[in-house]
């Protein structure tokens, strides 16, 4: 019974202590739940954090690749816009340039070819993706070096270059300057024999010859001569006078002749009309005579006879030691010009395009020459090798619409007119007679025929024209632009050459010398001026 009754009075208590359980159990539960959500929670974040960092990393690495593709490219000299990639990782590189002219002002795009280009920008864009779309941007500048233009033609050299004279008459030539490059002529052998008038402008030098002025010839420059030299009636030098050589007198000014500079002699002169300037005579001795006037001093080795008052004992010094003659111009060697199609290009190093005429006659090389649009050579010594482009008459009438170069072995100019096309500017001809083998001497072609320029060819200030050949010229024009360069020339009738300096490819007239022009140089980067990251 006792037994029972304790049983009986337990039982409500152990139902109470198994509801208590129960909330224990949900209690500890709950608190799992919670460390189990954290930890979840820690863990995505955990690896949302990762995939963001490696994104990062990423587009950090696109952003860099996009300069060095861009760099690597333009240190070569080019730019080749848009600088993009499609796969993610991928980068999208934009370009900006500055000037000099332009100061702190960025110019979009690739550089432009101004010489003042001094700085490029490169901006690269780097996107990877993770959550969302991750980017880096880096900002790189270098010093750029800018473009340099290929060699262009540059003019040179004397308005008239022979090599061998054998012709000295020039008559009635007038010689004037159109430019900033002094004119004049060149002999390297032969004399000069300048009378019935005539004006030559610049300078006269004759490397191994003579001079004389019979009858009124002026030049407005100085007179050199390695032999004597003689000026005539109503002749003027406006410069100097320098006569060499042998003999006595070695220069002789005659009656009605007029040097206004200083006369400079190895030996003894012969002053009958007016030095304005100063006489030196030496170092070979002998008497000098003087019965006209010198406006400065004069000295000599020798002796010296005066009539007449035109110069004072007091200015006169004779028997002097240790003359020494100015050194004349040396007149440079010949230039051996081969025909290299290479060297007609522009300043961005594009070739002129080379045209053959239909065929050897002169209206069809006219019509190949009028047709260029662009520069352009025109090959007509591949149709005519064994013979001479004729252009004579109207029907071989030139008009240019671009410069132009006519490569023949041999030419004939007669009755025509060169000029440029109305509202096409100032265009130039050049014709070429090839000159193949290197030498320093002319090599005229052995096929070739007599190269002449006849009466009646009518050019003006907008069509110049360059002669190179290494045949001698013979010359019987009127009226000529431009500039002539031959292995001989001669001036026998009236004859004006409105000197303009036009020079050929890769060729320095006035030291005798060529070398293959120079190509251009594209602008490209140098050293890194400074790189960061703008955003992040």
């Amino acid at each position: 019974m006792l037994l029972i009754r304790r049983l009986s009075v337990r039982l409500p208590r152990r139902s109470d202590e198994r509801g208590g359980a129960l909330v224990a159990v949900i209690g500890v539960a709950a608190v799992l739940m919670a460390f189990l959500l954290l930890g979840s929670s820690m863990v995505v974040t955990s690896f949302r954090y990762s995939d963001t960092s490696r994104a990062a990393v990423q587009a950090q690495a696109a952003a860099q690749a996009g300069v060095a593709v861009v760099a690597a490219q333009m240190s070569q000299g080019a730019c080749t816009l848009p600088y993009t990639s499609s796969v993610t990782p991928k980068y999208s590189v934009t370009l900006s340039y500055q000037r000099t002219v332009t100061g702190t002002t960025w110019i979009t795009g690739c550089p432009s070819i101004a010489s003042d280009v001094n700085k490029v920008k490169i901006v690269s864009v780097g996107t990877a993706s993770a959550w969302s779309a991750i980017t880096r941007t880096v900002e790189t500048i270098y010093n750029y070096i800018p473009f340099t233009p290929g060699q262009s033609i540059q003019g040179s050299g004397a308005a008239v270059y022979g090599y061998g004279v054998t012709d000295s008459t020039i008559t009635n030539l007038t010689i004037t300057q159109s430019g900033t490059n002094s004119p004049g002529i060149e002999f390297r052998s032969g004399n000069a024999s300048c009378q019935t008038g005539g004006t030559i402008q610049g300078d006269v030098i004759l490397g191994s010859g003579s001079y004389q002025s019979p009858s009124g010839c002026t030049i407005n420059g100085d007179l050199w001569a390695s032999n004597t030299v003689q000026v005539g009636n109503k002749s003027v030098i406006t410069g100097n006078v320098h006569g060499s050589g042998t003999g006595s007198p070695i220069v002789t000014v005659a009656n009605g002749a007029q040097v206004n500079g200083n006369v400079t002699s190895s030996g003894p002169v012969s002053i009958v009309g007016s030095v304005g300037g100063s006489v030196i005579a030496g170092p070979a001795g002998g008497q000098s005579t003087v019965s006209g006037s010198v406006g400065g001093t004069f000295q000599t080795a020798g002796t010296v006879s005066v009539s007449g008052g035109g110069l004072p004992a007091s200015r006169i010094t004779q028997n002097v030691s240790g003359i020494v003659t100015p050194t004349p111009p040396t007149v440079p060697n010949w230039v051996d010009f081969a025909y290299h199609h290479s060297d007609w290009a522009n300043s961005s190093g594009v070739l002129w395009p080379e045209s053959v005429p239909a065929t050897c006659n002169g209206p069809d090389v006219a019509a190949a020459i009028n047709a260029a649009i662009t520069p352009t050579v025109v090959l007509a010594n591949s149709k005519c090798p064994l013979g001479m482009v004729s252009l004579t008459g109207s029907g071989s009438n030139i008009t240019l619409k671009a410069d132009v170069a006519l490569i023949t072995d041999a030419f004939d100019l007669k009755s025509l007119t060169i000029t440029s096309a109305p509202g096409t500017g100032t265009h130039r001809l050049y014709i070429v007679t090839p000159d193949s083998l290197k030498d320093s001497a002319p090599t005229c072609p052995t096929q070739a025929l007599t190269t002449k320029i006849e009466n009646q060819v009518v050019n003006d200030a907008t069509a110049p024209i360059m002669i190179y050949t290494p045949c001698v010229l013979a010359n019987t024009g009127s009226t000529w632009w431009g500039q002539i360069y031959s292995a001989g020339v001669g001036f026998n009738n009236s004859y004006t050459l409105n000197f303009v300096s036009m020079g050929l490819p890769g060729v320095n007239f006035n030291d005798g010398t060529y070398s293959p022009p120079t190509p251009p140089v594209p602008g490209h980067l140098d050293t890194v001026f400074s790189t960061r990251n703008i955003s992040g």
